[in-house]
């Protein structure tokens, strides 16, 4: 537990000067690695846990922005772990969230045409993400583009959520839909 605070705030030393687009509050307690990339601006609140998961290398927190003015806001008291987040937008996650092994991205990355050129119609309008405050993501979720989860949801592991989420709701499936309010 002492590791994870004096590693938090080496990171929280460390990041500023080396990329100005990301900004930590106070707490941040790394278990394990993690990583940020991309020109797009993140803000990580206070109070925030990033957790890998043992004896894999290779599932960790991951934060990726593809464009300059992409943006990824996570709340106070959040818990992720070994998630990937890809934004080329915005993807705002609420206070008090967990966040289990599971994929959120705003994005298409490339159309389905041979030339694989930007996908159509993508706006930060039409593609945002916001995840509400105290949400629960089941672990191997995915989290598509456009997508609104309200507060206090529930989402089972495995769900694909492709269509916005009322508040106060259990969701579950492929595409998730909820199945109690």
């Amino acid at each position: 537990m002492l590791k994870d605070v004096l590693l938090g705030a080496y990171y929280k030393r460390l990041l500023p000067f080396s990329d100005s687009k990301i900004t930590i509050g106070s707490d941040f307690r790394p278990a394990g690695k993690f990583i940020i990339k991309g020109p797009g601006r993140v803000i990580i609140g206070d109070h925030v846990s990033f957790h890998a998961i043992r004896g894999d290398i290779y599932q960790h927190t991951t934060i990726l922005t593809l464009a300059a003015d992409a943006r990824v806001t996570i709340g106070d008291n959040c818990r992720l772990c070994a998630c990937r987040i890809s934004s080329k937008f915005e993807v705002h996650i609420g206070p008090g969230t967990l966040i289990e092994e599971s994929g959120i991205l705003d994005t298409q990355f490339h159309s389905l045409h041979p030339d694989r050129g930007d996908a159509a119609d993508e706006t930060l309008e039409t593609c945002r993400v916001v995840i509400g405050s105290r949400v629960k993501i089941g672990a191997r979720s995915i989290i598509s583009k456009g997508v609104t989860i309200g507060d206090n949801t529930v989402l089972y592991p495995g769900s694909i959520v492709t269509q916005s989420l009322p508040a106060n709701a259990i969701a579950m499936g492929n595409p998730a839909r909820p199945i109690q309010k």
